[in-house]
This record gives C-alpha cells, structure tokens and sequence, in this order.
C-alpha cells in the first residue's frame, strides 16, 4: 500500500508566522508613527497650558506688585503621556521654571518739580528725584519644556510684566505690555532665585518686597533732554514698538495731544530705550516682587513731607505734619526718624508711628513771633552736624532730610498750608 504526503500542518504553521510577522510589524509601524504623532499632541497641548500657567504667573506678580498681597499662581512643569497596552512610552515630559539675570531697568532725566502737581512731597521729593539716573535690578522667568516629539516648542518667558514665546525663528508676545498706559509709567523689578524641574507642578508664590503705594510725578530734566527708561530686554525696538502700538502708546510724530507719548523706541546693549515726549507730567510707579528665594530687600533712599506743616503758624498753637522714609521705589519704608524745632523756637514733641515709614508729628509755635524752624532726619545718631536737627549746620537739602521754614505769626486768624522749605 502507498501513502501520500500530508502538507496541512505546514500551511497552517507558515500562515502563523505570516500572521505573526504582520502583527510585529503593525505594532511596530504603531509605534513608530501613531505613538509618536499622540505624545506630541499630548505635549502640544500641554505647552498650552503651561502658557496660560505663565500668564497667571504674570498676574499674580503684577497684582502683589500692586496690592502688596500674594496670589500663589500654579505652574504645570510636566504632563503624563496615556497608558498604553501594547505600546512603549518614553519617560513622561518634563520642564524647568527658572530666573534668569535680565539687567538693570534704568530711568533718566527725571525730576520731581513739576509746578504744575505740586503736592505735600514737594520739593523734597525733588532731592531724590533730581534729573540723576535711577538704576533697579531686574530678572526674567523662564520656563524651558524637555519634550520627546514636540520638537518646536518654545520657551516661555515673563520680564517686564510682558509674557511671550521665545523660538529658534523669533519671538511672540502673549501679552500687552503694562509699562506704558498715556503718562503712566509703571516699572516692577523682579528678584529672586528660582530653579525647579520636574514632572509635577509647581506653586509660584510672589513675594512683595516694595508695593507701588505711592505714585510720583516727573518731568524732563531739562530742554533737550528728555525723560526715558531703560528696559532690560530680549525683545527687540521692532517687538517693543509693535506692544506699544497695540495699546495705542506710541507716537513717532510726537503730537502732544493724541495721548500717546512715547515718540522713539531705540535698541540698547541691555534691551530697548523709550523716549518720551517733553511737555508733558509722568505718574512714575515704582515696585518690587520676589519669586523663590534669595529675595533682596530695599533700605531708606529718602525723607519727603507727608503732610506739610503751615509755613505760617500763629503763636502759641499747635499743627499737626507727617513725613515720610521712602525707599527708591517711592514706597514708604519704616526706620528710625527725629524731628525738632531749632533752639529757642518752638516745640515738636516725640512724633508717632502712623504705619512703617509714615510719622506724625506736632509742631508747637513760640509765644512770640519771628522766623523759626523743623528739621526731620533718618540718620538719627549720626555725629555728622549736616544730620543733627538741633546744628545750624543741618543740611535739608540732602535727601535723608526735611526742614521747615516757618514764619511765626503774632496772632489772629488760623494755621493756612503752605509747603516745606528744602
């Protein structure tokens, strides 16, 4: 008898291999392309996000600037890929939030002795503000993305109160700038150090160092030179003048009446210069935020008058004044203060605490009339005669003092305003 051949259980094991190959190369041609092509949609959206975590970064530091309360903004460093059965997913995406050193904001040709808003600082908020270049050190925040497909992603950057993207072609702005608004120049300087990288989130909590309470106004110094801020910058003339045209805030013709009053934009080695018009009166606010640790604080930079004292008392009556111990960001900033009346005149007895760096006092006129005057310091203890409020020698013209210049009335009629003498 003869027996064929039976070729069935070869077929069957060769379509196995077939299937077994298709299947090798299905999930292999998955996980070249479809994996990649969703983690990078899973990244892209996360860079989304991430932008809109700066920009409330921007707000909470802006608003602390402002307010001098903290509003903690939360930052997504990282995000978490899908899990997969079949498919491999490399590590989970992750992204550093750091300062960076930025420069030194720089504000030049601008004086305090505008006649025109002439208010109780005046004129000795002039002693500080007297045309000398302002310098305040400033950084940047920058988130940096670590992405396995998202090869484009950008940098995420806050300076200035500006957020915007920073890629390999060019930079794009998120946000108006805040630094400009018609004669409203408003500068915060951010300080700090900060480095965190991760997968998770991260909790960004503002730290006020010098809240813009107090606004000043300023003029150019003098003709030809006109008031302008140094802005430490990455973003260019063409960027800044672009923000400033979005806000309606510059003006190349210089036209005095269309409320825009920055008529030049020139690159500097640190940034960008603004030049503003002449003419006009700035309200000059002045802040600092910290962010991380390492936050540097401010000190004294001069004594102003409050609340002015009548330079035209009567006899034997009593008249209430304040001043102020300011920092160089105008905002008051507490530290010992003396104050009294020149020997042999009047009386000013131990003032009183109002809130740090604001004091009240009470000046109290002679029984007779005749010229008199207050001097006020902050270096108190200091053997140098030019700080000594009872020295004829007293300087009120330096910045760490006040004096009054009092004409002591015989009689009749009541206390009037008046301004202090420098």
């Amino acid at each position: 008898m003869t027996f064929r051949g039976d070729d069935r259980a070869v077929a069957v094991q060769i379509g196995a291999v077939i299937l077994l190959g298709f299947l090798v190369i299905s999930l292999s041609l998955y996980q070249a392309t479809v994996v990649p092509d969703e983690n990078r949609q899973v990244e892209f959206q996360h860079n989304q996000r991430v932008q809109s975590d700066i920009l409330e970064v921007r707000n909470a530091i802006l608003g602390t600037a402002a307010t001098g309360s903290a509003s903690p903004a939360t930052v997504e460093l990282g995000t978490r890929y899908p899990t997969r059965t079949v498919a491999i997913n490399p590590s989970p995406p992750s992204g550093t939030l750091s300062t960076s050193e930025l420069g030194e904001i720089s504000i030049r040709n601008a004086t305090a002795d505008d006649a025109s808003t002439t208010g109780p600082d005046y004129p000795e908020t002039a002693d500080f503000w007297n045309g000398t270049t302002r310098n305040y050190t400033t950084k940047s925040l920058e988130y940096r993305p670590s992405y396995a497909n998202y090869d484009n992603a950008p940098t995420t950057v806050y300076e200035n109160g500006i957020v915007y993207n920073r890629f390999r072609s060019g930079n794009n702005t998120r946000s108006e700038q805040p630094v400009v608004a018609g004669t409203r120049i408003s500068l915060v300087a951010l300080d700090g150090e900060l480095a965190r990288g991760g997968a998770g989130s991260l909790v960004v909590d503002p730290q006020a160092v010098s809240v813009s309470t107090r606004t000043i106004s300023v003029t150019n110094n003098s003709t030809g030179e006109n008031v302008s801020v140094v802005i430490p910058s990455e973003l260019d003339a063409d960027a800044w003048r672009d923000l400033l045209n979005e806000t309606g805030d510059y003006d190349p013709a210089a036209d005095p009446s269309n409320g825009a009053y920055v008529y030049e934009v020139q690159n500097h080695s640190t940034g960008v210069e603004l030049y503003f018009e002449s003419g006009a009166t700035y309200q000059l606010k002045l802040s600092k935020v910290g962010v991380g640790s390492d936050v540097g604080g401010t000190e004294p930079a001069y004594l102003t008058s409050a609340e002015d004292l009548t330079s035209d008392p009567f006899v034997d009556r009593a008249y209430p004044f304040v001043v102020e111990s300011r920092d160089k960001y105008n905002n008051p900033i507490g530290t010992g203060v003396e104050a009294a009346a020149e020997p042999g005149g009047g009386d000013v007895p131990d003032g009183v605490v109002l809130e740090p760096g604001r004091y009240r006092y009470q000046y109290v006129a002679p029984s007779s009339a005749g010229d008199d005057t207050v001097r006020v310091t902050y270096r108190t203890g200091s053997p140098d005669p030019v700080y000594d409020t009872g020295s004829t020698s007293f300087d009120g013209g330096l910045v760490e003092n006040v004096q009054y210049d009092l004409d002591v009335q015989a009689g009749g009629g009541g206390g009037g305003g008046g301004s202090s003498g420098g």
